[in-house]
This record gives C-alpha cells, sequence and structure tokens, in this order.
C-alpha cells in the first residue's frame, strides 16, 4: 500500500469514526436529529414478522455465503442484525425465525443473535438452538435446502439478506407459492437482480447495511448511516474535483483555440 492509500485509508477512517460519534450525540439528544428516506422493505418486514406470528408460523431467514473473516464480513454482520431485528419481534408470542447460513463461522453468529434477542425480551424460555442451522455453501444445494426448510417448517414469509447468486430465485417462487411475503438483497449483481424482479420488497446497495437504523432506531445505527452519506458525498466530491483537474489543461487549450490564440 502506497503512501496516498495510507493517507486517503486513514482519512476515511478518521471521518467515518468522527461523524459516528457526533451523530450519535446529536440523535440521543433530539430523535428528529437524522430523518430516514423512506425504504419499504423495511416498512415491509415488521408485517412480514406480524404475519408470522399471528399464523402461528416462523419467518425464514437466509445469509447466504456470508462469512466472517473475509470480503463479506460486514454483510455478515449486517445480516446477523437483520436477524437480530426480526428475532426481537418473534420473541413477543411465536417462534424463532429459521436462520439458514451457508458458512459454518457464521453460525454461532447467528445463533448468538437470536438469543440476544429472546434473553433481551426476557423470553429465553422459549429460545431454541435448533433456530439457527448450516445448509452447503454451494448455492444450488443452499436454495434447496431452503425450499426444504420452507415446506418442512411451514415458514410464510422469507428473509434473505447476504450473499447469493441466481438461485435465489428458488426460496423466493417457493414462498411467493405458499402466498408469503419476502424481502431479499445480495451483495452480488445476479443476486440482486433476481431479488429486485422476485422478491416483494428488494433491499439495493448499502441498503442491506441499515436494519438496525430502520427496525432498531438506536441513536448509534443512526448516526452510522449519517457517516454512510457525508462519506458518499465526499467520495462524489473527489469525483467532479478530478474529472475538473483532468479537464483542466484540455479545457484551457480548446477555449485558447476557440479565442483564436492557438
Amino acid at each position: 500500500m502506497d503512501s496516498t492509500t495510507q493517507v486517503l485509508t486513514t482519512l476515511i477512517i478518521l471521518t467515518a469514526v468522527v461523524v459516528t460519534l457526533i451523530g450519535t450525540q446529536f440523535a440521543r439528544r433530539r430523535r428528529d436529529f437524522y430523518v430516514l428516506r423512506a425504504l419499504p422493505a423495511y416498512d415491509l418486514a415488521p408485517r412480514l414478522v406480524g404475519e408470522a406470528v399471528e399464523s402461528g408460523r416462523r419467518v425464514q431467514m437466509a445469509t447466504g455465503n456470508a462469512a466472517l473473516g473475509g470480503a463479506s464480513t460486514a454483510l455478515a454482520l449486517a445480516s446477523a442484525e437483520m436477524l437480530y431485528q426480526i428475532a426481537s419481534r418473534t420473541a413477543v408470542a411465536g417462534d424463532p425465525p429459521l436462520a439458514v447460513v451457508g458458512e459454518s463461522g457464521a453460525l454461532p453468529l447467528m445463533m448468538s443473535a437470536i438469543r440476544r434477542a429472546y434473553t433481551d425480551a426476557n423470553r429465553l424460555d422459549r429460545y431454541a438452538v435448533t433456530a439457527a442451522r448450516w445448509a452447503p455453501a454451494a448455492s444450488l444445494a443452499m436454495s434447496a435446502a431452503l425450499v426444504a426448510d420452507i415446506g418442512d417448517e411451514r415458514a410464510s414469509g422469507g428473509v434473505y439478506v447476504g450473499e447469493f447468486d441466481a438461485t435465489l430465485a428458488l426460496p423466493l417462487e417457493a414462498i411467493a407459492r405458499r402466498r408469503g411475503v419476502s424481502v431479499a438483497g445480495s451483495a452480488r449483481l445476479d443476486g440482486m437482480a433476481v431479488a429486485y424482479a422476485m422478491a416483494d420488497e428488494p433491499l439495493i446497495g448499502e441498503e442491506l447495511f441499515a436494519a438496525g437504523a430502520y427496525l432498531g432506531g438506536a441513536p448509534s445505527h443512526k448516526a452510522a448511516l449519517a457517516a454512510q452519506d457525508v462519506l458518499r458525498w465526499l467520495v462524489i466530491l473527489g469525483i467532479i474535483g478530478s474529472a475538473l483537474v483532468a479537464l483542466r489543461v484540455p479545457l484551457s487549450e480548446g477555449l485558447a483555440r476557440l479565442s483564436g490564440g492557438g
């Protein structure tokens, strides 16, 4: 890593940390500090869980091949936060969500998320260690396992947030055939396309990482979203600035020629 990259990386990290810390303090004092834009997928998620609780059925959630310790670590943590928010709602009266992971390293993370949700709700007696399970990481095998679980566990809805390819279409179709509701998002383009086309509501891009802010509303989560927006605008300004610098010399030469100077 060269010195320029190191400096830019350090600045990005420092900016994110500072904005998050300051934003958290403001969010604690004022609830309207950061107004969240409407995301239909997060509006649908509570209804999805509510229908499952009322019908005595379960919600299936899968993370695909998102794993800890690699490029998809942030995605695995975001999936765990989504699972926690769902489990917090099912803990009131329903059975735990059925969490399916494709990487064995993510299994303890998902089990911990469900257990934490039921502990926070003082309903640890309803927690079941079998609520999280592993499925083969191969995409087709995982999708087949998801489809089988939808029937065996009588799932009434599905939430698929993680790393999926085009085989995501199989569980989404299975949920639709049971007249269920689905929310889906993938870090892969082919999975994202399937989610956009087949899920009741898709999650696109950084929307995958916003479950804590939209479903939980904790000040730190809202501040993290504010930090994302700040970094996004800094990147946009950086791109525009670089383009202007690159165009400065050719533009000056062009203007000089138009004015008859060259």
